[in-house]
């Protein structure tokens, strides 16, 4: 159209732009890295640290996006960071454990509580995945958090997790119900290895006997056995529980799962929480309805499937996940006085 302008008539430019500000901090004697992202206008406002998904360890990645660029336009600052040993942030991941990747967490909260737009009364943590087991373990790490989100986080110990998602996505692929158990007894020899409940022998001779199965590529183990149990950070991790933490918080959390999410066993996290629910009234419990382990709507094929050349670009598109997300935010990190430096 000959003289069109660049913008339509009834444009109008964004009130509630966004502000960026990074901020690097120590934890633990290693510097680490983040983005703090705020409305431009004034006002001290409630903040989100987020914790890190396993496979999502830098602030590039699309599952953040929905924090940095929609709650700073509902009220609240969000600082993203780029995990230990990833990205700008110093450090080796193989040398943590959840409790040293908690404490980054709340090192960020402090690092950030000090800033002019956010009320250090009022910093949470949001964490999908492994992040939601990190959210609130940091929460319960920290004497000053004012709430904590867990995101499609089982309320299962990391190695029983991942037998559920090996079972599924055998199933998934048409094996037959021997397979998945000699496969998940692969598992466990070499999980009983790490616990020092197996011997190396034993382990390696479990794994000579299903590497050449055509599903050794879907159940997560390398061939051999390799390094001393105590070095393992797969030992350090496997056994976690995820409920003490939980247990031992005091201030508002909100737990959301997928209806659809084949990664996570709901049913017997949602069985958990029920008989946490009657002595946590601070805990709230909800399934997204048609939400898989992203909050996404599931694929119409394979729903385990997994391609890491698209991962980075994965983000919630469910829009139940976000409507509960905000109202939750506002009835509850809304609820802690503001303050100014």
């Amino acid at each position: 159209m000959a003289g069109a302008s660049e913008t339509t008539p009834w444009h109008q430019d964004d009130p509630a732009k966004i502000a960026t500000r990074e901020i690097s901090f120590v934890s633990h004697g290693t510097r680490l890295v983040g983005t703090l992202s705020y409305p431009e206008r004034n006002g001290v406002l409630p903040a989100i640290v987020v914790t890190h998904a396993a496979e999502a360890p830098t602030r590039d990645f699309g599952l953040y996006r929905h924090l940095e660029q929609d709650l700073p336009r509902l009220g609240y600052a969000t600082f993203v960071y780029d995990r230990r040993g990833s990205g700008a942030s110093a450090g080796n991941l193989e040398d943590t454990d959840y409790q040293l990747l908690a404490d980054d967490a709340v090192a960020a909260q402090k690092a950030i509580a000090g800033d002019s737009h956010v009320n250090p009364h009022a910093i949470g943590f949001w964490g999908l995945s492994q992040g939601g087991w990190l959210a609130v373990l940091a929460a319960s790490r920290s004497p000053d958090a004012a709430f904590a989100v867990s995101v499609s986080a089982p309320l299962q110990t990391p190695a029983q997790q991942m037998a559920f998602a090996v079972s599924n996505i055998l199933k998934t692929k048409g094996y037959d119900d021997d397979s998945i158990r000699k496969a998940i007894d692969t598992r466990y020899a070499v999980e009983n290895y790490l616990r020092g409940k197996v011997s190396t022998a034993d382990a390696q001779a479990a794994l000579d006997k299903a590497k050449n199965q055509p599903w050794f590529a879907d159940i997560f183990m390398g061939p051999t056995v390799s390094g001393h149990p105590e070095q393992s950070r797969w030992r350090k991790e496997m056994d976690y529980d995820p409920i003490s933490p939980l247990a031992a918080l005091k201030v508002p959390v909100l737990v959301l799962f997928g209806s659809d999410d084949p990664w996570v066993p709901v049913q017997d996290s949602l069985q958990g929480l029920a008989n946490l629910k009657p002595s946590h009234p601070n805990i709230d419990v909800h399934v997204i309805a048609g939400a898989d382990h992203m909050m996404m709507p599931p694929p119409r094929t394979n729903p385990m499937a997994y391609d890491p050349k698209t991962l980075k670009a994965q983000a919630p598109a469910t829009p139940a996940y976000f409507l509960t997300l905000a109202d939750w935010l506002d009835r509850s990190a809304r609820s802690k006085p503001l303050v100014s430096h």
